[in-house]
């Protein structure tokens, strides 16, 4: 049986039929924009990543031979030598420095906030000596754009 108040009204049926179509339409665009937009951040990420990772790597081994070498030159002079820990901070500035400049033209915006949040999770996890060296090629990166400034 068939009553006529339950039929579906041709109204009804249009508006529920636009409305899906609108929800459907905009939630398509905007999905895939945010997605996009997304994926296009997360690459930016990584690629910050693999290259601070670079020049961890670049310091970390290079500073490792200098500091090789103070040491073999302190033994050799029986210990005579200044204040180690300043002579190996300042090394690895120099390193970081020198590291760092052959990657000024790659270090964004977004390369600079990914470095702050590895020096936060360094720090979080108490990890001196990570943040020690993330620092210390933070603060060469700074002193490099600095010289690049007009006046610098």
């Amino acid at each position: 049986r068939s009553h006529p108040h339950q039929r579906r009204s041709p109204h009804l049926d249009g508006h529920r039929h636009r409305t899906r179509g609108r929800a459907r339409g905009l939630g398509f665009s905007s999905n895939q924009g945010s997605r996009s937009e997304e994926t296009r951040r997360v690459k930016e990420v990584n690629r910050a990543s693999a290259l601070l990772q670079t020049i961890i790597d670049e310091v970390s081994r290079e500073h490792f031979i200098d500091t090789a070498a103070l040491i073999i030159e302190d033994d050799e002079r029986e210990g005579i030598a200044g204040d180690g820990d300043l002579r190996s901070t300042e090394a690895m500035a120099q390193v970081a420095r020198k590291v760092c400049r052959v990657y000024m033209d790659e270090l964004d915006n977004v390369f600079l906030a990914t470095l702050l949040a590895y020096i936060q999770a360094a720090k979080d996890q108490d990890r001196e000596d990570v943040v020690e060296l993330l620092n210390c090629v933070y603060e060469q990166i700074i002193l490099l754009l600095r010289m690049d400034l007009p006046g610098g």
